[in-house]
């Protein structure tokens, strides 16, 4: 008899681990499109200069605004402080999401263009 209830506490203990926990973190995906009120002046950021050619932002802002696809879904999170697009750098919060861009090498290449490259973390 003790060597039933082992053997059922076994196979129900190794059952029991091997489903599927639930997901508890975040997903962030690309997109195409800005909302017709952040076009114009503003920060476009991607995650490769593939996804540069594509047109695949992982992240734009027009300075007050950060818009971020968190799950599928845009997710608009205003600025933390004064909005400077010469900051190295800004942060965005929207409920419990904190977005932080940490701009460096920032090189001019037109009038009022720039090229960088930086860290973008969203806790």
């Amino acid at each position: 008899m003790k060597l039933i209830l082992l053997v059922a506490l076994i196979f129900m203990t190794a059952a029991s681990s091997n489903q599927k926990q639930p997901h508890s973190g975040f997903n962030v995906t690309t997109f195409t499109e800005a909302p017709k009120d952040m076009e114009g002046a503003g920060e476009s950021f991607y995650l490769s200069g593939k996804d540069k050619k594509e047109g695949k932002f992982i992240c734009a802002t027009n300075y007050m605004t950060a818009l971020i696809y968190i799950n599928q879904k845009a997710i608009r999170l205003e600025t933390m402080g004064e909005p400077n697009s010469f900051q190295s750098k800004q942060m965005f919060t929207h409920g419990k999401f904190i977005l932080i861009i940490v701009k460096n090498h920032v090189r001019k290449v037109g009038d009022e263009n720039y090229t960088m490259k930086g860290i973008i973390t969203l806790k």
